[in-house]
């Protein structure tokens, strides 16, 4: 009597993001044309492959948007689509994200990747992250103003206010630095010190750091 036996199932490698979190800059200059970024490496794989398969990777628009703020294609076609697929034997050198420059400061922008593959693709499975949030980190400026309350001299043991302003209101979760440097003829770090006006709604979420350092930061 024989024995029939059901062959293994063949065992394959995993791809996945390599984090949840990728970066970008946003490209440099003005202009309308998009800048490949690239670097950033995107996936990784586990585990035996065999070959060189495919793998689809599909942008989905969060504040940054497709077409304004970016754009996905292979740096060998003209052309950016939605979904994008990629040799997964290709380098870093040609493989990322198309950013476009502007000369606006606003808040770092991101949207979803999302990975895809084709039904027939048979030599890997995915991993857990098969996610990732993509951050268009912005390159301008934040415009900071200093402007003080009144004028004139300011008497030993006196009090001056001033304001700093910023060039945009900031969105939850960001900060920023802003360095204030105090000399004069004769003035010391034992002259003075710095400290945050109080009251009803002045200087919500600001902290003061190096109160009496020559530039507090």
């Amino acid at each position: 009597m024989g024995l029939a036996t059901e062959a293994a199932a063949q065992d394959v490698g995993t791809i996945q993001f390599a984090s949840g979190t990728l970066t970008y800059p946003e490209a440099s200059g003005s202009g309308s044309t998009p800048v490949l970024q690239t670097g950033v490496k995107i996936w990784e794989a586990t585990g035996t492959i065999a070959g060189f398969p495919l793998i689809q990777l599909k942008g989905t628009d969060g504040t940054a948007k497709r077409g304004t703020d970016y754009n996905l294609g292979s740096i060998y076609s003209n052309s950016f689509n939605q979904i994008v697929q990629y040799d997964i034997g290709l380098p870093l050198s040609i493989v990322g994200v198309w950013t476009y420059p502007n000369s606006d400061d606003k808040p770092d922008k991101q949207f979803t990747w999302t990975m895809q593959k084709l039904s027939s693709e048979k030599r890997y499975n995915f991993g857990t992250r098969t996610t990732a949030t993509v951050i268009i980190r912005d390159d301008d400026p934040t415009v900071v103003s200093l402007a003080r309350v009144g004028n004139g001299a300011v008497s030993e043991g006196g009090r001056v206010e001033f304001t700093v302003s910023l060039g945009r209101a900031l969105i939850a979760g960001e900060t920023i630095d802003v360095p204030l440097a105090v000399g004069g003829t004769g003035v010391t770090t034992a002259d003075w010190s710095l400290a945050t006006k109080t009251g009803t709604g002045l200087n919500t979420g600001v902290t003061l750091s190096g109160e009496s350092t020559a530039t507090p930061n």
